[in-house]
């Protein structure tokens, strides 16, 4: 192997796809039209046992005009007993701008990028490599993993609307598969903490240490490590997520169980997934040096994300961690995990009444902003896993002094964070028939306004709308009344408690209640 193989990683993203692109400033030269990507795989299986548990499978992506590639493992079936991880590195010295990071499928799919830098029209060859690795394997197992890997590649634009060459592919080298050597190194958030609505999130320091300090830089093969983190949640209270009334608007967007496995990096902000979607897997050393002592550190968290306020559940997280190295030596490899206390909360309320109609797309809605005093610098959650909360009861009738509204009618409810789906601003539907009352909680956008000593800021809105019967079909005149009170936790440092200020652009005003210290 050449000697210039080195081991070089490079910050981590999350599913990357590179899509090439031109620009010209300052001219109205007509550009070629950028040939479409070309959608490549290959598929192989592989032979494991606890005695080997890690194999790499060589191959190589060949073509002429490439730019980019993007790539994604697949393992096809997995064992009775432990899992089987798949990793597709490079092994040039060439710029990795897409490690893996925290993307996939519970079956480990994964995505990766590379520059390929090969732009003339003559044919160039690139080598690649998956590495499977049989996390867990009982003793004495064996086992036969069938794997593939899907993807695209993508042309520097020279051949324009011509389309790319046929030539582009992947290909298995000759004798492409080779024994590894592998080290492994297991950490966990210990016993299962309890999750609820008042009591959502907790956290964990993460660091892992790779090398001893004593090793030179690696040869031949780069030093691969493959992380897998497993959450793990049992419903301890409340109706499962989506059993019994299906129909319960609360738990729409969230699967069984809805609790979100949450990683803070420094690099890349917070990362989150569901803890039904499966093990987060990852390259836990993206960015280290090829020699020496690499130490990362994360903060891990799990965060209750229901939308019914009597759901409950005990949740907890194991970390696997695997390195493969088929040439040269592994390195030893240290987990440390320490909890964090759980955030003082402080909260406030504030309650009001609106009106809602049913002329064409009428709707009330009532933003709110709460804010806690500072926070301490070392906090681990300052740069975007800032714990916040909201938890509304809402009761609707018919307005007084207006025409009677028909039997079932329904008024639809939304807790309205942010844009995100998951994470911070993760909202709640509700879905009330007038002459009833709902609870729901949901998850406002909390960010911090610069450094330590300028304090949080939690935003939101409750926005409310006739959803049944539709406005061709309402009687004239037709109104609702919405009472509503919502109650916003912030988490903080100060002795100052929460500011919760709540407006209402249409209807009646809000009267907020005094602000509550933790």
């Amino acid at each position: 192997m050449m000697d210039r193989l080195r081991a070089r990683r490079h910050d981590a993203s999350l599913m990357v796809l590179i899509v090439a692109g031109l620009a010209v400033a300052g001219t109205s030269m007509a550009m070629p039209t950028p040939a479409p990507p070309v959608s490549i795989g290959l598929n192989g299986a592989a032979s494991l046992s606890a005695e080997h548990p890690s194999v790499i499978v060589r191959f190589d992506v060949t073509g002429s005009d490439l730019e980019s590639v993007s790539l994604r493992s697949i393992v096809a079936n997995q064992p009775e007993s432990g899992h089987v991880i798949a990793s597709v590195v490079a092994l040039e010295d060439e710029p990795n701008i897409g490690d893996p990071a925290a993307s996939g499928s519970p079956i480990g799919a994964r995505t990766l990028g590379w520059n390929l830098a090969c732009p003339s029209m003559n044919e160039c060859t690139r080598p690649l490599a998956v590495v499977l690795t049989w996390l867990d394997a009982p003793e004495g197992g064996s086992t036969t993993t069938a794997w593939s890997i899907e993807g695209a590649l993508t042309h520097s634009g020279l051949r324009g609307a011509s389309g790319p060459p046929e030539t582009a592919k992947l290909t298995m080298t000759e004798d492409p598969s080779a024994a590894a050597d592998a080290t492994f190194a297991r950490g966990s958030s210990g016993e299962p903490v309890h999750l609820s609505e008042s009591d959502r999130f907790r956290y964990w320091t993460l660091r892992i240490r790779l090398g001893d300090g004593t090793a030179g830089e690696w040869a031949g093969w780069p030093l691969i490590a493959q992380a897998r983190l497993t959450p793990t949640v049992a419903q301890t209270a409340g109706e499962p997520a989506h059993g019994g009334d299906r129909k319960d608007r609360r738990v729409d967007d969230r699967p069984d169980l809805p609790v979100q496995l949450r990683i803070l990096d420094p690099a890349t902000g917070i990362m989150t997934r569901w803890t039904d979607d499966g093990p987060l897997e990852f390259d836990p050393f993206a960015g280290c040096a090829t020699e020496g002592i690499c130490e990362i550190t994360r903060t891990v968290g799990l965060a209750w994300a229901d939308g019914r306020p009597d759901a409950e559940f005990d949740a907890s997280w194991t970390l696997d961690i695997a390195e493969a190295a088929a040439e040269g030596k592994t390195f030893p490899i240290a987990i440390s995990v320490k909890p964090i206390e759980p955030p003082r909360m402080a909260t406030a309320t504030a309650s009001g009444s609106l009106d809602v109609g049913t002329s064409g797309d009428e709707h009330s809605i009532v933003p709110f902003r709460a804010d806690a005093g500072p926070l301490d610098a070392d906090t681990p959650w300052i740069d975007g896993a800032i714990p916040v909360r909201a938890l509304v009861h809402v009761r609707v009738t018919a307005a007084p002094g207006a025409p009677p509204v028909p039997d079932g009618t329904i008024v639809s409810i939304v807790g309205f964070g942010g844009s995100g789906a998951v994470g911070d601003g993760l909202q709640t539907s509700a879905e009330v028939v007038v002459g009833e009352e709902v609870d729901f909680a949901f998850e406002p956008l909390a960010t911090c306004r610069g450094s330590s000593g300028t304090g949080c800021v939690a935003v939101g809105r409750l926005v409310a709308r006739i959803s049944w019967p539709r406005p061709d079909a309402a009687p004239p005149g037709m109104l609702v009344h919405v009472e509503w009170t919502v109650e916003v936790g912030l988490a903080t440092d100060a002795d100052s408690g929460l500011h919760l200020d709540a407006g209402v652009r249409s209807g009646a005003t809000p009267a907020p209640s005094a602000s509550r210290k933790p």
